[in-house]
């Protein structure tokens, strides 16, 4: 019987080398890291195990199913987490949780960014403050002593700070003489102070929509920051920003991980919330100038909200199902998608 050796050999060879490459894909690169995710039974883990409570007088045929894809959609839409999903029946659904190589790491680098986040919130005014010290202050030497709290040493900020205290002087004073053409132009001057004082702000989005962008570009932008706001003599917001972007990087690296039963329940019990926004149309994407004013800001300087704005603008998750019907926007250097909406 005629037998074809060296035919067998090649299609053992080449079933052996494509399975090495499905579990060392960087093999060829000489990198021999497997992508394999080990269960519980060998890493050790957490097993949850849900009741599902199905409706009055409801059909019941894959009720597990269903509430399993639900819940993959909230708590790991993307498949990161090595969660093990297994419907027991139509009522019972198994969830499984491997053991995490950095189990404790992430909670500690997830509260180390959650400080980052509220001390570089601590170095931003409230315009609410502001206002409430200039108008309000019963006199001149409190108004001065609560603005001076306010500026945190920041050289732009006080500028701004003393122009508004002039201006908003002035306009009292117009108002006594009821000049109500000069008080009209000195209360437009009023507003634009308190756009210029925004400037000296650095909200957490806005910082993460730089740390997102690819290099080196983010590096580039991020240097444009920290020159901002030195040559400003804002000390405590350069330093904020500098624990953030540390904060930033070392949880990026674990941020797709669980520690424990704790953390996998509270995704489990979070709840979406339902928004409406109406989107523009091409016509007024077009057209409008306040949306071309927005486009410009987006690819220039992230979504960040400004004082003043009409319309926001919002990350969208799967682009390739909303970009078949509306146009999408991104930042100069980042990947990530965005609409316009009122």
């Amino acid at each position: 019987m005629p037998t074809n050796i060296p035919g067998r050999l090649t299609l053992i060879l080449v079933v052996l080398l494509a399975s090495l490459w499905a579990i060392f894909p960087g093999a060829f690169k000489g990198v021999f890291k497997h992508d394999l995710k080990p269960g519980i039974d060998m890493v050790g883990g957490t097993s949850l195990l849900y009741e599902i409570k199905a409706p009055p007088g409801g059909h019941t045929t894959d009720l597990a199913d269903q509430v399993m894809e639900a819940l993959k959609k909230r708590v790991d839409p993307l498949g990161q987490l090595n969660l093990i999903w297994r419907p027991q029946g139509n009522t019972r659904l198994e969830i499984q949780m491997p053991l995490s190589k950095t189990a404790g790491i992430s909670r500690q680098a997830r509260d180390s960014y959650a400080a980052a986040q509220r001390e570089l919130e601590a170095t931003n005014v409230r315009l609410a403050q502001v206002l409430d010290a200039i108008e309000n202050s019963p006199d001149a030497d409190t108004r001065r002593e609560r603005l001076k709290i306010l500026a945190q040493g920041n050289t732009r900020r006080e500028e701004i700070f003393g122009a508004m205290v002039s201006t908003w002087d002035q306009i009292e004073a117009a108002r006594v003489a009821r000049d109500a053409a000069r008080q009209a132009e000195l209360e437009n001057q009023y507003d634009r102070l308190k756009r210029q004082l925004d400037e000296t702000n650095l909200t957490v989005g806005e910082l993460e929509t730089v740390l997102q962008l690819r290099q080196p570009l983010r590096d580039q932008r991020l240097a444009e920051l920290k020159t901002r706001f030195a040559s400003q003599n804002a000390t405590q917001k350069c330093q904020a920003i500098d624990a953030f972007v540390t904060a930033f990087d070392t949880y990026s690296r674990v941020r797709t991980t669980l520690d424990d039963a704790a953390d996998l329940k509270r995704l489990l019990r979070g709840s979406g919330v339902l928004q409406y926004h109406i989107l523009l149309t091409e016509s007024e994407l077009n057209t409008l100038p306040e949306a071309q004013a927005m486009i410009e800001r987006l690819r220039e300087r992230g979504p960040r909200v400004e004082a003043g704005d009409t319309m926001r603008w919002f990350e969208v998750a799967r682009p390739q199902e909303l970009g078949k019907t509306h146009r999408l926007f991104s930042p100069k250097g980042s990947d990530k998608k965005y609409v316009l909406a009122w």
